[in-house]
């Protein structure tokens, strides 16, 4: 695979190398569920369904947030015909915890988040307003997705089936352009993605992971979306051609990562999530399931279905 040799030295995100930096992380995670006290809260225009507020916190931070009550019932019943999923969309918070907690275990980059709570001791989940947040219209961004430039083009690729590998783990069914965060770098001539935004993922959708949802079974927004991007990067860029299997190995060996979460980590990330979001039950039970081979048996179904 000449990709994986030729981009080694710049694919340090795909390393299997340990983090030096442990502690410290350990705790960052500890000060980011430390909740932080709502400010003030005004209104949000955005391309998504449940994110209608912006918080300013008490870090000074803006935050966009979600509650276990956000999004309109019309909405999401027109969703859940989508794909043929019951939608708990209290569960939305756990969902966006859990994926941004097990993402950035994995390497993969994602916004600052924080757990907030305002006067009346409701919690949010909160996803910084980051630099990539878009303001670009649909125009724009096909231009981004469909012809994108720069001297390490090959990264932007393995980043975007990185995603997709991992928002199919995740069941996340609307990744469209407007929920990806574009980072243009000021010393480098690359463009950077990040996903935010895993609302309607997971813990959303009763029985995931264990009645084994998938992507591929459905006609949501995160497939639809992705099969433009390919084929039009199909028909229009020859590089894409050339590489476009390395582009998914090195997605599939990402996707390997959730292998070496242990569990003591999973269970870090689990019992950190607020006990008003999700009982210790349901906690265990999901833990158990990462400890069984079902896990496995998600990830390698999951390469063969939806990483082709």
């Amino acid at each position: 695979m000449g990709i994986i040799n030729k981009l080694g030295n710049h694919l340090k995100l795909f390393g299997k190398q340990e983090t030096p930096f442990i502690i410290e992380q350990e705790q960052q995670d500890i000060f980011i569920d430390t909740p932080l006290n709502i400010v003030m809260v005004v209104p949000f225009n955005s391309q998504t369904v449940q994110a209608s507020k912006i918080a300013l916190a008490g870090d000074g931070g803006e935050y966009v947030i979600k509650g276990t009550n956000d999004g309109s019932n019309e909405d999401i019943l027109a969703i859940e015909s989508g794909v043929n999923r019951k939608i708990l969309k209290e569960m939305s918070p756990v969902s966006e915890l859990f994926c941004y907690k097990v993402a950035r275990l994995c390497g993969l980059p994602t916004p600052q988040y924080r757990i907030l709570i305002d006067e009346e001791d409701n919690l949010y989940f909160g996803s910084s307003i980051d630099q990539g947040h878009s303001t670009k219209d649909e125009i724009e961004l096909k231009q981004i997705f469909f012809n994108p430039t720069g001297d390490v083009i090959d990264l932007f690729f393995v980043q975007l089936w990185t995603i997709y590998a991992f928002d199919c783990f995740f069941f996340n069914i609307d990744r469209h352009l407007g929920n990806y965060l574009i980072i243009r770098s000021q010393n480098f001539n690359y463009t950077q993605l990040k996903p935010f935004d895993f609302g309607f993922s997971s813990f959303s959708f009763a029985g995931y992971p264990y009645n084994e949802p998938y992507i591929s079974q459905t006609n949501c927004n995160t497939k639809r979306i992705m099969g433009i991007i390919d084929n039009q990067l199909k028909q229009n860029n020859q590089n894409y051609v050339k590489n476009r299997s390395d582009y998914i190995e090195l997605a599939k060996n990402q996707l390997d990562k959730l292998l070496n979460i242990d569990n003591d980590k999973i269970k870090e990330v689990m019992y950190s999530i607020p006990d008003a979001w999700m009982t210790r039950d349901e906690k265990d039970k999901f833990i158990a399931w990462w400890n069984s081979e079902d896990k496995l048996k998600r990830i390698n179904k999951i390469k063969k279905m939806e990483l082709v």
